[in-house]
């Protein structure tokens, strides 16, 4: 078996190539195309080998090439990889030894390094639709915000016997108001106008959405958790594509970057801060579905945690532990298969 550590750029690709005792045979350095792997592949030629990078934007594409021919390839986060991410000694030919390094000692079971998942052509087509959708709802939140902030310091009231305390500003009915009583204010309608495309292009976005292949039954049995409506759910499965990836909730959890940094010296445990690693739109999701759960549902274990951690922590963290004790639920929901029973 040779191992093969690649360290990927955007204009070449450094290659090591080392035998199953860990012994160097081949270093070399080529172009970073489809045209560079085929000359790798033919330098492999009649040899049993495995390949690992990091993963970049500008490793994917080399990856995905390699596993089109048939060759057994793997990227991993750059973060797992310490030896190099904390080594004083940045040079590509040493990196590329490193990873070589790794995948000798990962095909051998010495150590535990997790392959980045590398998603087929439709799903990634389905989390960059989700990921524009989500875009759309964080531009219309601040436009809300920036158009309440604007009214209420140009002493422009919307009559709260008839829109209420908190009246949506997205709704047809407010907005029409506000064009009938403060059509002369140039940057709140400019805001509205804003507002709308927006909201435009959220209602294209949700018709590809549509369009893609997803795990309905999934989103379905996520629909049934209050607070999580069709488009959490199913930005919810382009995060995690496959439950079976993750054997229990504390594995997803620290996949997303929601578990705590733990510090180990001696008979002391510190857990400190969230680590972070994982995609920050998983972490924006939830929080959003347990916002939504809260107002809907404030006697579920869900606000009772929210709750219960306020009353000695700042938001942020309770917000965090709720979101945990939701992904929890979203973990026993998918695994299941059975809908949520409060």
């Amino acid at each position: 078996m040779y191992y093969v550590g690649i360290d990927y750029h955007l204009e070449i690709a450094v290659v090591c190539i080392t035998n199953e005792h860990g012994k160097e045979w081949k270093l070399v350095e080529l172009p970073a195309t489809p045209e560079g792997m085929d000359v790798l592949i033919n330098i492999m030629k009649g040899k049993k080998y495995r390949v690992l990078g990091e993963a970049f934007t500008f490793s994917i594409d080399l990856h995905n090439y390699l596993i089109g021919r048939g060759i057994t390839s793997d990227l991993v986060r750059p973060t797992d990889l310490v030896a190099i991410t904390k080594c004083n000694k940045k040079t590509d030919k040493h990196d590329s030894r490193t990873i070589a390094w790794y995948l000798r000692l990962m095909d051998k079971g010495e150590i535990d390094l997790t392959p980045s998942l590398i998603l087929r052509d439709e799903q990634r087509v389905f989390r960059d639709l989700c990921r524009l959708r989500e875009d759309v709802a964080d531009n219309l939140s601040v436009i809300s915000q920036r158009m309440r902030s604007h009214m209420r310091i140009n002493s422009e009231y919307l009559p709260v016997e008839i829109f209420g305390d908190r009246p949506d500003l997205g709704t047809k009915r407010v907005q029409q108001f506000v064009i009938t009583e403060f059509g002369d204010d140039f940057t709140l309608q400019e805001l509205l106008r804003q507002q709308a495309f927006y909201v435009e292009r959220g209602k294209a976005i949700e018709k590809e959405l549509e369009k893609c292949q997803y795990d309905t039954k999934a989103v379905e049995l996520l629909m049934t958790i209050p607070g999580i409506g069709k488009l959490s759910a199913m930005e919810l499965m382009s995060m995690i594509v496959d439950i079976k990836r993750f054997p229990d909730a504390d594995s997803m959890r620290s996949y997303f970057g929601m578990a705590p940094r733990v510090r180990d010296s001696g008979e002391t445990i510190h857990h400190g801060r969230i680590t972070k690693q994982g995609d920050p739109m998983m972490r924006k999701i939830l929080e959003r579905a347990v916002s939504s759960h809260m107002r809907w549902c404030k006697e579920s274990k869900i606000s009772k945690m929210y709750n219960s951690v306020k009353t000695r922590s700042a938001g942020g963290v309770a917000m965090m532990a709720a979101a945990n004790k939701l992904l929890d639920i979203i973990h026993s929901v998918l695994v299941n298969q059975r809908p949520f029973y409060s």
